[in-house]
């Protein structure tokens, strides 16, 4: 097993490479607030401004320097009850080639067909 630790005394930060499971993992710990951010390299020294988070969670920041606009992030996260997404400014787009967008198990779940985008009352159809 390959460990890469920051030079810090405590490992805020983990790569942990485990051939005997398949598995990489990136391990982030309550010293650094159990989040990660990714940002822009002229960004890297800005405080992004989130508080201590109780479970891991994935921040996306536009490349809005934080100092003047911290709020233009996209979260990911679980709760140990439910999978969050979430923005800190503006909707939530998704974006499928196909148009349809899946709530469920992937198979039978339902549909939400975007074919009729920008039409008015048919913006949204459910099958």
């Amino acid at each position: 097993m390959s460990n890469f630790r920051t030079a810090q005394s405590v490992a805020d930060i983990q790569v942990v490479i485990n051939e005997d499971q398949d598995q990489s993992l990136f391990v982030v710990t309550n010293t650094g607030g159990y989040q990660w951010i990714l940002t822009t390299e002229e960004n890297q020294a800005a405080d992004h401004d989130h508080a201590q988070q109780a479970y891991p969670q994935m921040f996306l920041h536009s490349e809005t320097d934080p100092d003047s606009n911290n709020a233009k992030w996209l979260g990911l996260s679980h709760n140990d009850t439910n999978g969050i997404i979430e923005s800190g400014a503006g909707d939530i787009h998704l974006i499928a080639a196909d148009n349809d967008v899946r709530v469920g198990d992937g198979t039978a779940g339902q549909v939400f067909s975007l074919d009729g985008v920008g039409g008015g009352a048919s913006d949204i159809a459910f099958r």
